[in-house]
């Protein structure tokens, strides 16, 4: 690792690959910002949290920013317009009463220097507010405020984020979405750094193997599609909308692009605007737009089976992904109709037809009078599978059993030990807990040995003296939904005491950010409720 950062360095954070003329010049800034960060009283607590070899990248990352700001290529300032939109000040944690937008501060180096070491590493939750992160960013904020009246703007930025107002091709916006992305420094150490984690492991699974570049596309159309920021939770279609900014008559279509549809199709017919396809395990049809499509000369038999992947964008399918030919295959067929996968990935198209509340509403009632009440139920992991089949079987007949019928399955799940209670304190012995909640967005959520975080009566195993970890363990996860999350909160904030800790204050008092910033793909909960039918899509 080198002492000294080269334009090597700088060039990870851009989105060409040749230096252009102001290059030289922030190569320059991000050496006195590097010698800001090591050389001050705190350095040494900074390096027992980042690697050393980070700091280059670290040092052209904050440099960056102000590079943005003078080049006016919106990205910083557009996190701070969202930011402010859906809480009402520019930056969470930090006093902003003389905040200056579009300009540098103090406090977005503060933000900047906490969210790149909280997502460039896992082992340490880092409180913003530490002294480390003040007194560094005080000692880059005298570097930047020597240089920001003369910094020169990049002006070859600008046209990697730019839209004309009457883009029609998806292609061209979907560049754009990438660059966002995979290829700008405010997401160099998120979703940037999990497409080449991605990409790693596709490689070294599939290093010899003739159709490694086909993996790599569709990976990439994936993720390009799915991936949500830690910052707000936004995806990179969003992230360009709210840059392009609500005015612009692009903004409804890129807020309206739908998930990635990929899968089996039967070919179904053409004609000069639209390709027929029928999904194989849903029999939904679809018409994909001719215009983005250019291998339509293969599709020749009626009812071949071809892999495919689209985007509905402003209002048709647009070939997305990668294309096979498979022929067809009875078993591939039978395989897919009894697919609860397959049918998942379209079932976001019956959930913009039907009232989701309603029926949502009516599952999670029925999950109460099947657990008397209970919202989130605890018991034994080899207690699960019979739990989920006993409540199965009640929701198949739950409106037609009458009020006498339900506390006899009531009582049928109680003696089975589904359901606690204050006078079972402590019978349980199990290395592994599970909790059953009724996510009102999802439906059934199952998660394991969080049950120190939720102090209800009815969970017989709580333990407040080991309730921290798995408070954070609530907060942290990926694998826990934001309701989930929300619901543990509400029930312990009075009682546990993680909550009365300073770190756990700023967490309370920054909730909905935090959230979004830990959870990201899952802050968005979506009904796991999958159907069939010839629906026109």
């Amino acid at each position: 690792m080198s002492t000294k950062v080269f334009i090597r360095d700088w060039l990870e954070l851009k989105p060409y690959n040749k230096p252009v003329a102001t290059d030289t010049y922030y190569v320059q800034l991000s050496n006195k910002v590097k010698n800001a960060i090591i050389e001050n009283r705190y350095s040494l607590t900074l390096r027992k949290v980042l690697d050393f070899d980070l700091l280059n990248n670290l040092s052209c990352f904050i440099t960056s920013y102000l590079e943005d700001l003078v080049s006016e290529t919106n990205i910083w300032n557009t996190f701070i317009k969202c930011h402010k939109e859906m809480y009402g000040k520019p930056l969470p944690f930090f006093d902003c009463k003389h905040y200056v937008q579009e300009e540098i501060n103090v406090q977005d180096i503060k933000f900047l220097i906490w969210y790149y070491l909280n997502t460039s590493q896992d082992t340490q939750l880092i409180h913003p507010k530490n002294d480390f992160i003040s007194f560094t960013a005080e000692k880059i904020m005298v570097v930047f405020d020597e240089v920001w009246e003369y910094a020169p703007p990049n002006e070859a930025l600008i046209k990697f984020y730019s839209l004309t107002d009457n883009e029609t091709d998806y292609y061209t916006v979907r560049n754009v979405i990438d660059t966002i992305l995979y290829k700008t420094y405010l997401f160099s150490n998120d979703t940037a750094f999990e497409l080449k984690m991605n990409e790693l492991e596709l490689f070294q699974k599939h290093e010899f193997d003739s159709h490694l570049v086909s993996y790599l596309n569709e990976n990439r159309d994936n993720l390009l599609n799915s991936q949500r920021t830690a910052l707000l939770a936004m995806s990179g279609a969003e992230w360009l909308a709210h840059l392009l900014s609500p005015s612009n008559s692009l903004y409804p279509k890129l807020t309206n692009i739908s998930p990635r549809v990929f899968g089996y199709f039967f070919y179904k017919g053409q004609n000069e605007q639209f390709i027929h396809l029928e999904h194989v395990a849903s029999g939904k049809l679809f018409k994909l737009d001719q215009r983005s499509f250019d291998r339509n000369d293969l599709l020749t038999k009626a009812d071949e089976i071809v892999y495919l992947g689209m985007i509905r964008w402003d209002g048709n399918w647009w070939f997305s992904g990668n294309f096979t030919s498979v022929g067809f295959n009875a078993d591939l067929v039978l395989d897919e109709k009894n697919s609860i996968s397959s049918r998942a990935l379209v079932s976001f198209l019956d959930h913009e037809q039907m009232n989701m509340e309603e029926v949502m509403q009516e599952q999670r009632d029925m999950f109460l009078a099947y657990t008397g009440g209970h919202e989130l139920v605890f018991l034994e992991e080899n207690k699960v599978q019979n739990f989920i089949e006993g409540y199965k079987a009640f929701s198949s007949t739950f409106l037609k059993l009458s009020e006498q019928e339900v506390k006899e399955a009531q009582q049928r799940a109680a003696k089975e030990g589904f359901i606690g209670s204050e006078n079972d304190r402590n019978s349980v012995n199990s290395e592994n807990l599970a909790q059953i909640y009724f996510n009102p967005k999802r439906g059934i959520e199952i998660v394991f040995n969080i049950h120190n975080a939720i102090p209800l009566p009815n969970n017989t195993n709580f333990n407040i003296y080991e309730s921290e970890d798995d408070v954070i363990h609530v907060l942290t996860s990926s694998n826990i939904s934001k309701e989930l999350a929300e619901f543990c909160i509400e029930i312990g904030k009075d009682k546990l005491p993680f909550y009365n800790t300073n770190i756990g204050k700023t967490y309370l008092e920054n909730l909905d950010f935090m959230l979004r910033f830990w959870k990201k793909e899952a802050y968005f909960s979506k009904p796991e409720i999958a159907f069939t039918g010839t629906n026109k899509s």
